[in-house]
């Protein structure tokens, strides 16, 4: 097998129509370079692990310098933020043509995140800091965060920015950040008033232990549970109880935005402060309003924090102290915090519970026992004496030799791609971008219409997927985890599958075999103010399209935001009409879609003239929008079509020769079939059926009622002579 065969082999994508076998062949030396990587194959492994998918560029460079240098590279870089891209697009002037577009939401974190995947050279630090989300989770589906973009690019940057730091260290940022305060909600967080029942409350006390630092159970080195010497069989040994949580939950308290007063401790909002969700939180003390000094943490309780072999603290207790009368005079909640926080970075469990869920993130679903041992090695000490230091863990992780193609005994290799990176990785392998500048277009601002993933968007602190979940069959029963099939279901597999192919035929300059396979031949689009992603390839040519004729029949189709379904519809409806009996036309009604709907139709109109496009300067809803596709359509006769149904051309044909032969019949409704698009589009059957011809006379609204009655019929398709309109509708 030639190289370049090798490189098509292993990514799967067909990249040897982008590079010549000259530049392939001669990007480096023979011989790999010191500390790997040691073939073509592992090269494009590594740059699957440690980025968010190969390009060729980086591909020849890694071959040139090796992994070890690479690396050096990655962790020097600055990390590219996600907050200083949303002040840049607030910052823009209101477009008159497009109002709203520079608005900051959710969708244009989205935006920024595919701009940073795609293009951003921190790579390493940026598929690190995406695979932190998944571990150290917050979301905008809690905590009041959904109206909150710009905390939230604030949370992600510190993942960022930490994330080849210190463990320790980021824990201590993620813990004060006020995304996590609110998220779970230690914001606000009170010390214990028996007399009006309240208590501190446990949330972040808990979480902080089970997801982010320790587990459940007492682990060994290497990852696997550790059996309780004094109990009969093999029996876990817990890491904690209720004690300990209520112990961290009193350490947790007293904790609000930066800036605010002591006497504004319940309700202090950033409302007309925004910038203090862009600063560690802190425990105001001071004089209350009777001028007697006031505080909110909890100082006088005795705290037990976790227990475990050369823990500092004496049984793990954390004693209560004297809370302070003035400033200065005694301990502070943030030395507490800290004091806490040590408690639970020093704990065993910390390497191997954080390094191995990074190696489910970056490498592989079930790393042998031997691998996990030696990333918490890495983690427990990096050659220096130092404890926690990511970059040490993250090399250990990718230069293993597991991760780098080592065989690992039964337990399968690799891992199912999480569909965001499925979707990065294809788009960086065939360098899209976007002649604008900006991704912001609706599959990239509303990717849950088709993948189960968006950033900082899981549906519970336990992230899009259990790190432990088993699906049913051969990997269940081999005791193995595949996490990323949890939200692997059938719907998704399909919609993202439509959606990738959306886009292909949305490509300036396909270079998809696909495109090859089908008559029909697209020019490149009109160029427009927000154009879809293109790929870096030369642009086929199309055969002019001469005008449409007058139409007969006018196919209506009334819109609102169904990009993807008029993309289906004109892709299907174009050609099976190539050869139309009878001249007709194709005309969108559009009620103000901010969809990406005008976009879509504009690039079908420069490839067929029988198209037209009518589009609202707003939303109408869909009675009215209904009644004008009617009342717009030109043809003789009109077909009213909903935007996810498809005609049938031959019955099509068949009913207008009825209509033209017969004038006395004012309009046709026939059965329609259903069709599953899951199973190679097999029709079902009728959805209601006629077992001969029924006819209907003016005035006969009770006979028909009946006939619809008794079939069962939902008369949504049908055909009607444009003339009769005016009095009908």
């Amino acid at each position: 097998m030639s190289r370049m065969q090798q490189i098509v082999a292993v990514i799967g994508l067909g990249l040897a129509s982008q590079v010549s076998a000259q530049t392939v062949i001669f990007s480096g030396s023979f011989e790999p370079p010191p500390g790997g990587p040691a073939t073509d194959q592992d090269a494009m492994r590594f740059l699957t692990q440690a980025t968010f998918g190969p390009t060729m560029p980086e591909f020849d460079h890694l071959n040139t310098i090796g992994i070890n240098a690479w690396l050096d590279e990655q962790f020097a870089r600055p990390f590219s933020g996600h907050r200083p891209y949303l002040d840049a697009i607030a910052a823009l002037p209101e477009d008159p043509q497009d109002p709203g577009a520079n608005n900051v939401g959710n969708d244009t974190r989205n935006e920024v995140f595919f701009e940073r995947a795609l293009h951003a050279p921190d790579q390493l630090r940026q598929r690190v800091a995406f695979s932190l989300s998944e571990i150290l989770v917050v979301s905008d589906q809690g905590g009041g965060l959904g109206g909150e973009p710009f905390a939230l690019a604030y949370y992600y940057d510190l993942l960022g920015e930490h994330g080849f730091g210190n463990y320790r260290e980021l824990l201590e940022q993620v813990t004060l950040s006020p995304v996590m305060g609110h998220y779970l909600s230690m914001f606000g967080n009170r010390k214990p008033d028996v007399a009006n029942n309240i208590r501190p409350d446990e949330n972040y006390a808990r979480e902080i232990m089970q997801l982010f630092s320790i587990g459940l159970t007492r682990l060994n080195q290497d990852g696997t549970e550790m059996d309780d010497p004094n109990q009969t069989g093999f029996q876990t040994i817990p890491t904690y109880n209720q004690e300990t949580i209520r112990g961290f939950a009193h350490v947790f308290t007293g904790f609000t935005f930066t800036g605010c007063d002591v006497r504004e401790f319940e309700y202090c909002s950033a409302w007309e402060h925004p910038e203090r969700w862009f600063q560690p939180m802190t425990a105001p003390e001071g004089p209350w309003w009777d001028n007697v000094y006031r505080v909110w943490h909890a100082y006088p309780e005795n705290k037990q924090l976790l227990v475990y072999p050369g823990v500092a603290l004496a049984n793990g207790v954390l004693a209560g102290r004297p809370a302070p009368t003035a400033p200065g005079s005694g301990v502070t909640a943030q030395q507490d915090l800290e004091v806490a926080l040590d408690n639970v970075f020093n704990h065993p469990n910390v390497g191997p519970f954080i390094g191995k869920q990074l190696i489910q993130r970056l490498v592989t679903s079930n790393p042998s026992p031997s691998y996990v041992s030696r990333v918490a090695a890495a983690f427990n000490n990096n050659g220096l004496g130092v404890r926690g230091d990511m970059k040490t863990v993250i090399r250990a992780i990718l230069t293993d030799p597991e991760a780098r193609g080592a065989t690992t005994g039964a337990a399968p290799r690799g891992k199912l791609r999480e569909p965001l990176l499925r979707m990065t990785q294809l788009w960086r392998a065939f360098a899209a971008s976007n002649p604008a500048n900006r991704y912001n277009d609706w599959f990239v601002w509303w990717p849950g219409q088709y993948v189960p993933q968006s950033p900082l968007h899981a549906r519970t602190v336990f992230n899009f997927f259990l790190r432990d979940y088993k699906p049913a069959g051969e990997i269940a029963t081999g005791g193995w985890v595949a996490p990323e099939f949890q939200i692997q279901t059938d719907g998704y597999v399909t919609n993202f599958s439509n959606v990738m192919d959306w886009l292909v035929w949305n490509y300036v300059g396909n270079p998809s075999p696909w495109a090859s396979r089908t008559t029909f031949t697209r020019p490149a689009p009109a160029p427009r103010r927000t154009p879809m992603l293109t790929v870096e390839t030369t642009v086929a040519s199309a055969l002019p399209i001469a005008e449409a004729p007058a139409p007969l029949l006018s196919v209506v189709i009334p819109s609102y935001k169904r990009a993807m379904r008029l993309e289906r519809s004109f892709r299907f409806h174009l050609k099976a009409f190539e050869q139309a009996k009878h001249p007709m036309e194709f005309v969108v009604f559009d009620t103000a879609s901010p969809d990406g709907t005008a976009e879509v139709v504009a690039d079908w109109m420069s490839t067929d003239p029988r198209i037209r496009h009518i589009r609202h300067k707003e939303n109408r809803g869909f009675r009215p929008n209904f009644l004008s596709a009617f009342r717009g359509g030109r043809g003789k006769y009109l077909v009213y079509l909903a935007d996810d149904d498809l005609l049938i051309p031959e019955m099509i044909d068949k009913y207008v020769d009825r209509l033209e032969a017969d004038p006395s019949i004012g309009a046709i409704y026939a059965p329609w079939f259903l069709l599953d698009e899951t199973k190679s589009s097999k029709i079902m059957g009728a959805a209601w059926t006629a077992y001969q011809e029924e006819r209907f006379e003016p005035g006969d609204h009770a006979a028909c009622l009946d006939f619809i009655l008794k079939h069962h019929a939902f008369p949504e398709i049908f055909i009607v002579r444009a003339d009769l309109v005016p009095e009908t509708f």
